[in-house]
């Protein structure tokens, strides 16, 4: 019996414990977006315009301190990029005013672990975050540039930066926007003549207790 009482005694102060190191957890959702630089062989390269999707995720946040927090995040992510080519005639060379238009997108599983930094002001803090992000590739949907998009690298390593806002409206629930920029640290794909490198801004709306 005392060994019994001994156990649980452990296992209600281990979770105490933990309870005391996460600060809030949730979800975040919503638009991104997406870039890709496509460097062909020099001098060229493919003038490309952001691509739309989503991005939803769930997230812990760690370190119960006043102004500082580690967050830990899962999210898929949409990410690629738009292309544009006019349409031209023999009667006009110049363009018809049509466009010749795809949208190759790639997926990925995102888990970035970022520092936060606050200024607490009551119900209302604003705060940085920075830190590593790694994704982990889902699929890609190629829309004529498959002979790329189907050999993109499984694993991009990048960062991401950005900047927020949360309100808390009863405690301990609270909500808030963020503004991120992730750019990556390595090509997607890579060859003698062609080199193709995601980047993305994220519009996010957070929800946490």
């Amino acid at each position: 019996m005392k060994t019994k009482l001994a156990i649980v005694s452990l296992l209600i102060i281990q979770f105490s414990s933990t309870a005391q190191l996460v600060r809030t957890v949730g979800v975040k959702g919503g638009a991104v977006a997406a870039a890709q630089s496509w460097d062909l062989a020099s001098p060229f390269s493919l003038d490309t315009e952001r691509r739309w999707g989503i991005d939803v995720g769930v997230f812990v946040e760690w370190l119960n301190m006043p102004v500082f927090s580690l967050s830990s995040e899962l999210h898929y992510i949409q990410k690629g990029m738009k292309y544009s080519l006019p349409i031209t005639t023999e009667e006009f060379p110049d363009g018809t005013g049509e466009y010749w238009i795809r949208s190759p997108r790639v997926d990925y599983l995102s888990i970035p672990l970022l520092g936060k930094a606050r200024i607490p002001v009551e119900w209302l803090s604003p705060y940085v975050i920075a830190g590593p992000r790694v994704d982990f590739l889902l699929h890609t949907e190629g829309e004529g540039f498959e002979i790329v998009l189907d050999k993109f690298e499984k694993i991009d390593l990048g960062a991401t930066i950005g900047v927020g806002l949360e309100v808390k409206v009863f405690d301990p629930a609270q909500l808030g926007i963020e503004f991120r920029f992730s750019p990556s640290f390595k090509d997607g794909y890579s060859s003698p003549y062609t080199k193709v490198r995601n980047s993305s801004l994220e519009f996010l709306f957070v929800a946490g207790v």
